[in-house]
């Protein structure tokens, strides 16, 4: 299940690193306002993160428990709770996009590019999360090669797309940052049009019928599961916004050497957060088919895979750090800067490893609120403060920002596996189904 969600995630961070290389040729302004509305754009859109965690786990349980037509009605049910949030996260974001932006303290010219890459990108996030709604449900079927193609297909449109509207290639006029934002805009609703198509033409494992009709009680259990994943997701946002914020004070060379130190460490996370979410279906799908026991070796193995991985990535990029800066940037002084973070934030692989693995086992059991009390805790409780604290106590500068997240990161996954050593989440029942709600915690008698 795997290998698929690997390539996808491939994929679309290859298409990430190519859009940020075309916006570092504008500069490192561009380069901090893109950084910056992408940080807010994420804080907009982090309660989709929670419908989406809910969503992905009651459709592996109800797929585990061989009950089809229940996930494909709490596909729906979730596709008319995201209409909402979508109306509502566009009209926020296109009016507070400038306030927004003055607010985390950026430069003037900053905020202008910033502001005008957050007003498209989000109709884009709009498109995205139905998308997102999409695949959650097809990939938590058991599908994770139907998602993978789709990501391909879109991903290699926005490559050609990006730098004609950024640079204004040919007929079409010259957009700079806002091209990138339109370049992610269009590929989000074609994206999502393709996968929507295919979950309702019975393409795959589940075939959705569109319907208007709420129903109330598979919503609230899908919030019930999510509400704890979307205050987590909430929190974290809100508290990387505050650390932004902290790093505005570095200057526009700080932001934009996170910023590109940022779309490294995300490419090297994709092979465990490729095996994370296979970890979270295959816990969540065991659980509807009563192995519990089967479950908890598949999140051990994908740990085992991850941090294999990620070692070998560790090594690799401690070597080759101004190397694969350079992609991004050619500025000598930028460079040097990030490649130093880079390194610093490189410690942190391994152990981000098994953040995701336990973090998605976790909710893929239904168990939302052990990653929420581990993340919040550690993010508000531990790396905010040292990322206050440091630069103040060791005239580390920017690093600073660095070690803090690596401290915290380290912490995390401590406790997130003594949750699932726990053993709680073996015990959690989730209700679904469509009418009558029923509960499911084994297999389909």
């Amino acid at each position: 299940m795997a290998w698929p969600l690997v390539v996808g995630s491939v994929v679309n961070q290859f298409d990430m690193v190519v859009d940020m290389v075309w916006v570092a040729r504008l500069g490192a302004k561009a380069v901090a306002g893109v950084g910056v509305a992408g940080t807010l754009t994420m804080v907009l859109s982090m309660f989709r993160n929670g419908l989406t965690t809910g969503q992905r786990a009651m459709v592996s349980r109800g797929v585990g428990a061989e009950y089809f037509e229940s996930a494909n009605h709490v596909t729906m049910q979730a596709f008319l709770v995201n209409v909402i949030y979508a109306a509502i996260s566009i009209l926020v974001g296109v009016i507070l996009a400038e306030p927004l932006m003055r607010m985390m303290g950026v430069e003037p010219d900053v905020v202008r590019d910033g502001a005008n890459y957050l007003r498209i990108a989000m109709f884009g996030q709009a498109a995205m999360s139905f998308r997102m709604t999409a695949e959650a449900s097809i990939s938590a079927s058991g599908d994770t090669v139907t998602p993978m193609k789709i990501t391909m297909f879109t991903r290699i449109f926005h490559i050609i797309l990006a730098p004609l509207l950024i640079f204004g290639w040919g007929f079409l006029p010259r957009l700079e940052v806002s091209g990138a934002a339109l370049a992610n805009a269009l590929t989000s609703c074609v994206g999502a049009a393709a996968i929507i198509w295919v979950l309702t033409s019975g393409r795959t494992r589940l075939h959705m019928r569109l319907t208007w009709r709420f129903d109330r009680a598979v919503i609230w259990e899908m919030l019930r599961i999510g509400f704890p994943a979307s205050i987590n997701s909430a929190g974290g946002s809100i508290a990387r916004t505050f650390i932004t914020r902290i790093l505005t004070t570095f200057g526009t060379y700080g932001v934009a050497a996170s910023v590109i130190a940022a779309r490294v460490d995300q490419i090297t996370e994709l092979m465990s957060m490729g095996l994370s979410q296979a970890a979270g279906v295959l816990v969540g799908q065991n659980l509807g088919a009563g192995r519990p026991d089967r479950a908890y070796r598949s999140t051990w193995m994908a740990m085992g895979y991850g941090a294999l991985a990620s070692l070998i990535l560790v090594i690799f990029v401690v070597w080759k750090a101004e190397v694969i800066v350079r992609i991004f940037t050619s500025d000598p002084e930028l460079v040097r800067i990030t490649s130093n973070y880079v390194r610093i934030i490189s410690a942190q692989f391994v152990t981000m490893c098994g953040a995701f693995v336990f973090s998605s086992a976790l909710s893929g059991a239904g168990d939302t609120v052990s990653p929420m009390v581990a993340m919040l805790g550690t993010l508000w409780g531990v790396q905010l403060p040292l990322a206050y604290l440091l630069p103040k106590i060791t005239g580390w500068g920017v690093y600073s920002m660095a070690v803090a997240t690596v401290i915290a990161t380290s912490i995390r996954v401590i406790i997130y596996i003594g949750f699932f050593q726990s053993g709680r989440w073996k015990r959690i029942k989730i209700r679904m189904g469509e009418g009558e709600p029923r509960r499911f915690g084994g297999p389909r008698s």
